[in-house]
């Protein structure tokens, strides 16, 4: 099963076992080694396989369950590039890639 949003049935499987670990307040581990925890360096590094963490619903999951902010916020920013399948550079989204100046005043 492979979806138009990018979901797949290992995702989908590895989304359960997420619920799973939270409902029982076990970490999450790695795929195929069950003694290591996954960490938000792990889901930071674009390099590493993840397997079905890398779908889309099962990072969703750990970026709005996950009790420590630094693991939820690194699911949050793997999936970003996966969010509607486009990429996340500033002339697909129509953004401008330069920041208007910031003028500080100091008032006395």
């Amino acid at each position: 099963m492979n979806s138009p949003l990018g979901i797949t049935q290992q995702g989908l499987d590895t989304a359960l076992e997420v619920k799973e670990h939270y409902r029982h307040g076990r970490p999450l581990c790695l795929p195929d080694d069950g003694d290591r925890m996954l960490l938000p360096e792990y889901l930071l590094n674009p390099d590493l396989d993840l397997r079905g963490y890398d779908d889309p619903l099962p990072l969703a999951m750990i970026a709005a369950r996950d009790p420590e902010p630094p693991m939820a916020l690194a699911a949050a920013a793997r999936l970003s590039p996966l969010a509607g399948g486009h990429g996340s550079s500033a002339a697909s989204t129509g953004c401008s890639a330069r920041r208007p100046a910031t003028t500080w005043s100091a008032s006395a």
